[in-house]
């Protein structure tokens, strides 16, 4: 950690958390964000999040106050939002989203603290946290991969910028709780499905990563019916998203009166986490699903293209879960590889545990 300050931590009244990207940043950053209130209990802690990742957390005790980031937002309405985060008088900002845009809002906000962590392979990005921030966790992971070198879980990256405030967690769960009210209406949904002698549920949430990595929507039914087919007593339950919703109707009507097959669209971030940790297995590229499943105690089939297979299969593991990853090739040469790996995770033969 580098820093010119030395952080009076009984001063400190307010702080600002700065994670404006995906879901599953936010998720690996939830064990950080516990430490932080269970250290700091009378301190306020908000929480400035990305707009879908802003419900995930809101009705739990982790924060005080949430204030949402879009991306392209007006200059009208950014300007009204620098002009809150400076009203607040924050004594310490934690930036945990290593992008410019967020070293330049801890800047704004006029905190005495104000730590990061920043990625010293982006060299234009590293000298502009360094005029923004106080406090830096320089982050190499490219060059421990040329070293061979174990590279740190998003989780532990957030626990080495706490270090700033002198914590040293030993809890490291993600453990994401969930309104009663979700978990009802998930529950409700699948029983719905339910298939006879079912021992469980496989998840198979869709991903636009799917067809970028030039997978068809058809490969993906097909998968979905290889696995009914294979696992018999098991219920399969195919989510999407909002940028999955043209596929995710195909698979809709695709599946309309098959048994055992439930298709559900768009939802509440809260409500598919509720589904992800109520699975038996998921099987995806998506890893905000794969640390929705994890915090759920859930096991993960997880597949990442070769070109990120080295670095996304230690930076993203899937957190103290039974888990196989898998590099992504083309459909005809995955598809055994996915059932065998699931086949293995549900018998509970085999996996690595991080």
């Amino acid at each position: 950690m580098r820093g010119g300050l030395k952080p009076s931590l009984s001063l400190i009244k307010k702080i600002l958390i700065i994670r404006i990207d995906r879901i599953g940043d936010l998720v690996c950053t939830i064990p950080s964000i516990r430490a932080l209130r269970k250290n700091f209990p009378d301190t306020r802690i908000t929480a400035l999040l990305s707009l879908y990742n802003s419900d995930l957390i809101s009705d739990t005790e982790l924060v005080d106050d949430i204030i949402v980031w879009k991306n392209n937002m007006p200059g009208e309405e950014k300007q009204y939002l620098i002009k809150n985060l400076k009203e607040r008088k924050f004594d310490v900002v934690l930036v945990f989203s290593p992008y410019t845009e967020a070293y330049k809002l801890a800047y704004l906000t006029g905190a005495n603290i104000r730590a990061g962590i920043v990625l010293k392979s982006r060299f234009l990005t590293r000298v502009f946290a360094s005029f923004c921030l106080n406090y830096i966790f320089l982050l190499d992971q490219e060059g421990k991969l040329r070293k061979k070198e174990p590279l740190l879980h998003e989780v532990e990256k957030g626990f080495a910028l706490l270090e700033v405030l002198g914590i040293k967690e030993p809890d490291r769960e993600i453990n994401l709780l969930l309104p009663e009210g979700f978990i009802t209406e998930c529950r409700q949904y699948l029983n719905s499905g339910m298939i006879k002698d079912q021992k469980g549920i496989i998840g198979l949430p869709l991903c636009s990563r799917y067809i970028k990595a030039g997978w068809s929507v058809n490969d993906l039914a097909i998968l979905a019916e290889d696995l009914r087919y294979r696992f018999p007593e098991y219920l399969l339950l195919i989510t999407s998203g909002n940028q999955e919703i043209k596929d995710g109707e195909i698979l809709k009507k695709r599946f309309l009166d098959k048994y055992g097959i439930l298709v559900r669209g768009p939802m509440d971030v809260r409500l598919w986490a509720a589904f992800m940790q109520n699975m038996s297995l998921v099987i995806t590229i998506d890893s905000g699903a794969v640390h929705l499943a994890s915090s759920g105690k859930v096991s993960s089939v997880v597949l990442y293209p070769p070109e990120i297979y080295e670095l996304c299969s230690q930076e993203w593991v899937p957190w103290k879960v039974r888990y196989k990853q898998l590099i992504m090739k083309d459909f005809k040469d995955t598809r055994d590889e996915i059932l065998e790996a699931a086949d293995e995770l549900l018998k509970g033969e085999k996996g690595s545990v991080l």
